[in-house]
Parts: C-alpha cells; sequence; structure tokens
C-alpha cells in the first residue's frame, strides 16, 4: 500500500506516491491522504496493483516508477482511479469518490 496526497482526479502523468502515511502527511501540510493500492517492484522499476483486482482493472495494467528519496515513489504515467480508496480496499466504483483518511480541509 502506498500514500497520496492527490485525490485520483488530480493524477496526471507524473505521481507521487509515499511509502508510509507520515511520510504523505507530513508532505500533505494537514491535507488529505489517499491510500493507493498498489506495490512498487524494485527491480523491475514499476508499480503493479494490490490483489486482489477489482474486474474493471486491466490485470496487465503497470507503469514505471522509481524511487524518489527515502520516502518516495515517483510514477510515470497516470494510476487507474480503481485503485484509490479512503479504508485501503480496492474501490468497487471506479466513479466513486476517494475517501481522504485524515486532515483538516
Amino acid at each position: 500500500m502506498l500514500y497520496s496526497v492527490l485525490p485520483p482526479s488530480r493524477h496526471r502523468q507524473r505521481v507521487r506516491l509515499y511509502l508510509c502515511p507520515q511520510a504523505a502527511r507530513a508532505a500533505s501540510q494537514g491535507g488529505d491522504l489517499y491510500r493507493v493500492a498498489v506495490h512498487f517492484d524494485g527491480l523491475l522499476r514499476r508499480l503493479v496493483p494490490l490483489r486482489p483486482l477489482p474486474e474493471q482493472l486491466d490485470p496487465a495494467w503497470t507503469v514505471l516508477a522509481e524511487h524518489d528519496g527515502e520516502d518516495c515513489i515517483v510514477t510515470y504515467g497516470p494510476i487507474p482511479p480503481l485503485l484509490f480508496s479512503g479504508n485501503g480496499s480496492v474501490l468497487e466504483n471506479a466513479e466513486e469518490p476517494s475517501e481522504p483518511i485524515g486532515g483538516s480541509r
């Protein structure tokens, strides 16, 4: 599980994810955090979805990624909204907005 300070609607080609909620919380400066159901495969330098996969997600989906500092991963492509959630599980509906897991907004 990785963490984002931006909701899926704000992710474009370059996405910054954090390895732990504490690092994401520090980067968010009190804003919302989102769980992203992906794993960083350091050997192949890519993100892969955590299992089980939602039916709507292409099982071959992956995106290039690399470490950018001690607690951060940067991807070079969008992450499907299905992989964002507020409760640690994959969203059941791609149209459903992700729930933040904390913050003061």
